[in-house]
């Protein structure tokens, strides 16, 4: 995480033939409702939690006033611990969450 509360997500969404469009990675400050809206162009963002190992999960944000398949998602991720879960930035090793996000949420 940066300076400011910032964190480095990705921005993941589809083509309409269905092929993965170019990822953004942008650093956005987390927690910050509204500017979740405006990327998702939305006034009623929602937030999926998905662990996938004991220490890692994501969290899958999209446009509530939709329904699935859905346009495109921000995609956090955090680490757990016995104390506290700490969301971090997205890195390489993170790329299970766009194959997740592809599956279960764009198509």
């Amino acid at each position: 995480m940066r300076k400011g509360n910032e964190v480095l997500i990705w921005h993941v969404a589809l083509n309409p033939d269905g092929t993965l469009q170019d990822i953004v990675a942008a650093y956005i400050p987390f927690g910050d409702v509204d500017v979740l809206r405006l990327l998702l162009q939305t006034k009623r963002p929602a937030v999926k939690s998905v662990d996938f190992d004991e220490h890692t999960g994501y969290l899958f944000a999209y446009d509530n006033n939709r329904t699935r398949p859905y346009p495109s998602v921000i995609i956090f991720r955090y680490n757990r611990s016995a104390e506290a879960s700490t969301v971090v930035d997205m890195g390489q090793e993170d790329l299970r969450a766009v194959a997740y996000a592809c599956e279960n949420l764009l198509k």
